[in-house]
């Protein structure tokens, strides 16, 4: 059986990949997790960004 810490890796990702990612509905904020304050301070930035980029192309 597999562990629970198992079920999630860490990596490192260029932040305009993962943007690319997110906007093109190839991943979902769902999916990740942050170990550390840092890195989830920057991911609501890159969030808050592909979203205003989404609301003004649409």
């Amino acid at each position: 059986m597999v562990s629970h810490q198992e079920d999630f890796l860490n990596l490192r990702i260029r932040m305009d990949t993962l943007a690319k990612l997110i906007s093109h509905h190839q991943l979902h904020i769902e999916d990740l997790r942050c170990s550390d304050s840092h890195s989830a301070a920057l991911l609501r930035r890159l969030l808050l960004e592909c979203a205003l980029c989404n609301v003004s192309t649409n």
